[in-house]
């Protein structure tokens, strides 16, 4: 694990000593006042004190953030709780607030226990997937809502961020000559899943095809359309076209885990065969290839759906350890030292700032109990104090899960930290990711402790075991392949080799001029994969994968590695297509002097089949040439096509044969004839 500390000045260090005195002597308090409850966690005074919202969240199955604003709402009104939740990233609307319900099983009476509570509070169902229900509920019916006994937990539904001309791409991976020689991906339909498609519509026919079919929910309003405020998944797009410019395209918005799931189910519906999602979510799974976000992508790779995704932009964002407090003052210390319990990172007035605690715990119940605070350095005092925190409830209920989370809109410059309290635990050796999306913690000019982990620090679906899915990390442009340094690696909470495949970043689009990220690297591997399916439209999706691995040029430590996966994607040489067309006639019967037709059909089975040129010769019963049909161009393969003409042979007895020369210039090798009578 890789961590870096920067020298406290003195002042500093004693201020910092003395507050872990001060809260260890206030948790020696708490814990002798707690009889039932011994591992207590300090409260930070002014903070969350007893019957504050904070403090009730515990109690209930709220998010800390949905109790504080439902209770803010009742107490000043929502005009109030509003200016409150927005800076905090919770989506309160004149119709409530959007959130995600955790039921606490999937059996269909449960859901529809959960779908009839949000009805009677007043709230809208945009959807359901497996036990993850959507609504939006009116903010002062929230309480209501968590008392009913199918719900395990309501949470908000973020936890999830897009990896933010021509690409460069296609000349550096060997896509060119594969398009000249006819294969853009024709007949293969790439899906982009993203969170939205802003101005998609006025790049159709130019930077995008010239029709695209769109997805996009609105029962919680405008965020859902393909046509909304965020423009990354256009660009992605772009990308994809300059890629393969003979797929077509299907474009779907979504903002949860729900609408991911409907969106696949759509995209497969459709018959879509290759899947792209430059967005990771976190605080929905292990990281270890389970979690609902896996059960989407499980179930497209088990319909033959390649899916490619961004492996994540957070390796300088991460940090991962165990549970360790050696001065026993029920806070983490990230270095393994009293009173190293801040872990430190700069942020800009209007900064927003998100992270995500989780641990290894049931996510359907989970019993151990942690919470994750966020604390905000006065220059004045030298002091640090406390301004925000997540406190779910994790008691070994069903719906509770092993996460904290924390968006926070920073209202001054200065230096902020995150802290992960022990409310309750029975164990001590807890496997902790700490995950802070846009916030870097390997900072070399932050002068204060501040600790990070580039391994494991891909978010989900990155960490996805199905053969078929590709992980996808960004180099920076030739000559040198260089990771980019802000791409995630590996390996996967199970140990597995996370990314598995690495592609060009900082490329060019009309919707971002440099696109940087794995969000620009992902989609190179999709465009990728719709040239190869359909170069060899027999290969299954995880054939398709074996084959880009087999094809990378390695970089970094010989062999696959967690940083680079199997290399630098490249196509091959294209490929030689001997297979030979075979044409079929059928006999014909015509009067002289009237218009005369002749059917015929040309099959090629070769991965360049079609279009073909065919050539029809009627020759008389001494075998002599007395009529030539054709060429005819773009006769597509297994198609039955009528060569008409007016007929002018003498009456009597002929045959005629279809010659064919596919796309690659194999001639048929079984010509096809038939019987001609003329009357």
């Amino acid at each position: 694990m890789s961590r870096r500390t920067s020298r406290h000045a003195g002042g500093a260090a004693r201020q910092a000593l003395a507050s872990a005195l001060l809260c260890a002597a206030v948790a020696c308090l708490l814990w002798l006042g707690a009889a039932a409850r011994a591992d207590a966690a300090p409260r930070a005074a002014g903070l969350a004190p007893p019957g504050s919202p904070a403090a009730a969240a515990k109690q209930t199955k709220l998010d800390t953030i949905l109790a504080q604003v439902a209770a803010l709402a009742k107490s000043r009104g929502v005009q109030a709780a509003r200016q409150y939740a927005t800076p905090r990233g919770v989506d309160l609307r004149p119709g409530g607030v959007r959130v995600i319900i955790l039921a606490t099983d999937a059996r269909v009476a449960t859901l529809q226990s959960v779908r009839r509570a949000v009805r009677v509070a007043g709230g809208i169902v945009a959807g359901s997937f497996d036990r993850y229900v959507s609504a939006r509920v009116p903010v002062t019916a929230l309480p209501r809502l968590s008392r009913c006994a199918a719900v395990g937990s309501v949470r908000e539904p973020g936890g999830c961020a897009a990896d933010a001309t021509s690409s460069e791409g296609v000349a550096e991976m060997n896509v060119s000559p594969w398009t000249a020689a006819g294969f853009t991906g024709a007949g293969v339909k790439v899906g982009i899943i993203d969170g939205g498609f802003k101005g998609y519509q006025a790049l159709l026919g130019t930077e995008l095809p010239a029709s695209v079919s769109t997805w996009g929910k609105s029962a919680l309003g405008p965020e859902g359309g393909p046509a909304d405020d965020v423009s990354h998944g256009t660009a992605v797009a772009e990308i994809a076209h300059d890629m393969a410019p003979g797929a077509q395209l299907y474009l779907a918005s979504v903002g949860d885990p729900v609408e991911l799931a409907e969106a696949e189910r759509w995209m497969v519906q459709s018959g879509v065969s290759v899947i792209n999602h430059s967005m990771g979510w976190w605080g929905w799974g292990q990281t270890d290839g389970t979690g609902v976000i896996n059960q989407v992508v499980d179930h497209a790779v088990a319909n033959d759906v390649f899916w490619a995704n961004s492996a994540g932009n957070s390796r300088l964002m991460h940090w991962r350890g165990d549970f360790t407090d050696p001065d026993r003052d029920f806070w983490l210390d990230f270095d393994n030292v009293a009173g190293d319990r801040y872990n430190t990172f700069y942020a800009s007035a209007g900064k927003y700032i998100q992270a995500c605690l989780w641990w290894d715990d049931s996510f359907s119940a989970a019993t151990e109990d942690f919470d994750l605070w966020l604390a905000k350095l006065n220059p004045g005092t030298g002091q640090w104090e406390q301004v925000a925190s997540s406190e779910r409830r994790q008691g070994g209920e069903a719906g509770q899960t092993p996460v904290e989370i924390i968006t926070y809109t920073a209202p001054t410059a200065g230096y902020y930290a995150w802290q992960v309290a022990r409310a309750w635990s029975a164990r001590t050796d807890v496997d902790f990711d700490l995950l802070t999306p846009g916030v870097t913690l390997d900072d070399p000019s932050n002068p204060h402790a501040h600790w990070f982990s580039y391994e494991r620090s891909c978010a989900q679906p990155a960490d996805n075991a199905s053969a078929g899915f590709m992980a996808v990390a960004a180099v920076e442009r030739a000559p040198g392949y260089v990771q980019a340094t802000y791409s995630s690696q590996g390996p996967t909470r199970d140990g597995r080799i996370t990314p598995e495949i690495s592609a060009p970043t900082s490329v060019t689009s009309v919707t971002i001029p440099s696109f940087t990220g794995t969000s620009s690297s992902s989609p190179h591997i999709a465009g990728l994969a719709a040239i190869l399916r359909q170069a060899y439209p027999t290969y299954s999706a995880a054939r398709i994968e074996t084959l880009i691995k087999d094809q990378a040029a390695d970089l970094g430590t010989p062999g696959p590695d967690t940083l680079f996966g199997w290399g630098r994607a490249v196509l091959p040489a294209v490929p030689r297509d001997t297979t030979r067309p075979v044409t079929t006639a059928w006999a014909a019967k015509v009067k002289r002097g009237a218009g005369a037709a002749l059917r015929y059909r040309v099959v090629d089975a070769g991965f360049s089949a079609g279009p073909a040129k065919v050539t029809l010769l009627v020759k008389n019963a001494r075998g002599k040439l007395v009529k030539k049909l054709g060429p005819f161009a773009g006769r597509a393969s297994g198609v039955t096509y009528r060569a008409t003409f007016r007929c002018t042979l003498a009456k009597g007895k002929y045959r005629y044969y279809v010659q064919a020369t596919d796309a690659a210039g194999n001639k048929a090798v079984k010509i096809g004839s038939a019987a001609l009578t003329v009357k």
